[in-house]
């Protein structure tokens, strides 16, 4: 027990002892409990034991290796750029779709475009450090893959702007984020050109096939309907809201386009101008049916302003010196 002091000597120790230490200790818990909680770390900055994590087409987050070396490709456009930022020597394993560059022939193939047709067994042999896939068609292989602790980033855009931002993204998930961005500018700075170059022109109006059976259009909220309107055309289903609405024949002839365009397949102009029905469409009785390449105009890689410049000489050739690579009806 503690006795009181018996004279100014012992109170002037007792205070030492007792009462300066506890201001001290007072002073600290008040320090402490007043300073801020750290700032949160956005999403997109988040690190997992140094890796980088990032948001891809399908929401979902992914931890980046460290270190990528060995790519296996899901997707023909992710390979397409893939090569376009010089990362096709990480290139291990790719699909049968996959045909350029050149160079992907000899590479290995582990199946289709479809979750159905891609084997697992193939991917996993490859010893990937990097999946890249299409995106929502192929879910199964991506929960799959995810299971097994493989990164899987999904590559999945829809407009142009979208096509830009894909780029970027596997060009930072390889480590060659300055040459995707320089790609992605360029190809940003070639599609402003054709705009200036098209600004006046009269719009003709242009019907887009996607698919014949059933028929499908490119709708405005697609990149393919974006290119229309750059190229210089009107879609004549720029009302939709789907991105690719399933439309009928009626409907078509009775918006009566003047220019169609339809992928490169075999005979796909002589079927075109010979459907019953269509007699009665500008196009048809203008013989102003172009089909282009589909690969060109439909990948979402580096190619796409060679698309771009496909559409842009069928719907107006006059404001270009050579002629279009499209394929007229005769």
């Amino acid at each position: 027990m503690l006795k009181p002091p018996s004279g100014k000597g012992d109170y002037n120790a007792m205070l030492r002892k007792w009462f300066l230490p506890l201001v001290f200790m007072l002073i600290l818990i008040s320090t402490f409990a007043c300073r801020p909680d750290p700032a949160p770390v956005p999403r997109s900055e988040e690190a997992t034991n140094g890796r980088e994590v990032v948001i891809d087409d399908l929401d979902r987050e992914v931890t980046l290796p460290r270190h990528v070396e060995r790519v296996v490709s899901l997707s023909p456009a992710a390979t397409e750029t893939l090569f376009a930022i010089g990362a096709g020597d990480k290139v291990v394993g790719v699909t049968t779709l996959a045909d350029y560059p050149p160079e992907v022939n000899d590479l290995p193939r582990v199946g289709g475009y479809m979750t159905e047709s891609l084997s697992i067994e193939r991917i996993i042999d490859l010893q990937p450090d990097l999946v890249i896939s299409a995106g929502s068609l192929q879910v199964g292989i991506i929960e799959q893959l995810d299971d097994l602790g493989i990164a899987t980033l999904a590559v999945e855009p829809n407009s142009l702007p979208d096509i830009m931002k894909s780029i970027r993204r596997i060009g930072k998930a390889v480590g060659c984020e300055a040459n995707a961005d320089k790609i992605a500018t360029d190809l940003e700075l070639k599609i402003d050109a054709m705009k200036q170059r098209l600004e006046g022109v009269d719009r003709p109006t242009v019907y887009y096939e996607v698919s014949n059976k059933p028929l499908m259009a490119a709708g405005p909220e697609s990149f393919l309907g974006q290119l229309i309107e750059i190229a210089g055309g009107r879609n004549i289903f720029a009302d939709t809201k789907e991105a690719y609405p399933y439309v009928n024949m009626e409907e078509l002839v009775r918006r009566n386009p003047q220019i169609i365009l339809v992928p490169n397949r075999p005979a796909v102009i002589t079927n075109v101008m010979q459907r019953d029905g269509w007699q009665l469409i500008d196009a048809i009785k203008q013989r102003r049916v172009f089909s282009v390449d589909e690969d060109q105009v439909s990948r979402t890689g580096p190619r796409i302003v060679a698309g771009l410049d496909i559409i842009a000489k069928s719907i107006h050739p006059e404001r270009f010196s050579d002629p279009p690579s499209s394929q007229e009806a005769p």
